[in-house]
């Protein structure tokens, strides 16, 4: 089922969303362990697969929080509801893959949690616009032609500047799902974050060697 522009935005912070036991009991839930912030199309999911089969590793309500991202107003408890109870024992993570394409979204990250590392997937950005273009393909929602889906955007290859606050709910379906070639510019991306969180709290992976060798 298509979800139509207008309600995105609602509709991806009302998947799973915790409910009243888990704000209730937040101050008693895990942080993550460290958070991922994409990129899109990089070996995220792959990674949170291989993550669920790890015996000490426990499942957050969704792979995706979106909470730094969207959440307008966030805070450290808010955040917790999100995540297992401290009494299981283990780690938990947040892979939000849109996190590295939102200025905003590290910075209210940092704010909330001074004290969280951070990781990234960094793919070919060939590669990924591709890969990117053939989910957006699959699910429904591009119906272009790569040279028609791609070429407009040669327009928007400028930089993040326009992302710099959090982006309203009738451009968000635009926001989450496009950006083939953008999403690609990496430098701007990761010298924005480094400005933001530190250069010693990211740690950066290959996609290609991720993919070859997971267990490393």
């Amino acid at each position: 089922m298509r979800i139509n522009q207008e309600n995105l935005f609602a509709a991806i912070r009302n998947t799973k969303k915790p409910g009243y036991w888990s704000r209730w009991s937040s101050p008693g839930r895990m942080l993550p362990k460290f958070i991922v912030l994409g990129a899109q199309r990089c070996g995220t999911s792959s990674f949170f697969a291989m993550l669920k089969k790890h015996p000490d590793f426990r499942v957050p309500l969704r792979k995706e929080i979106h909470y730094f991202d969207l959440e307008r107003y966030p805070k450290r408890l808010g955040y917790q509801a999100w995540f297992p109870l401290k009494k299981a024992s283990g780690f938990t993570v947040d892979i939000t893959p849109s996190y590295i394409f939102a200025p905003w979204a590290i910075k209210a990250a940092t704010k909330t949690l001074p004290e969280m590392r951070y990781l990234l997937f960094l793919r070919d950005p060939v590669e990924r616009a591709l890969s990117h273009y053939r989910k957006e393909l699959r699910t429904g929602r591009e119906t272009r032609s790569i040279k028609n889906a791609f070429a407009p955007l040669w327009e928007c290859q400028k930089n993040l500047s326009c992302f710099n606050a959090p982006v309203s709910a009738s451009n968000m379906s635009f926001w989450l799902h496009k950006h083939y070639l953008l999403r690609g510019h990496y430098l701007e991306q990761l010298q924005n974050c480094e400005k933001i969180v530190g250069k010693n709290n990211i740690m950066i992976i290959c996609s290609e060697n991720f993919f070859t060798a997971p267990q490393k």
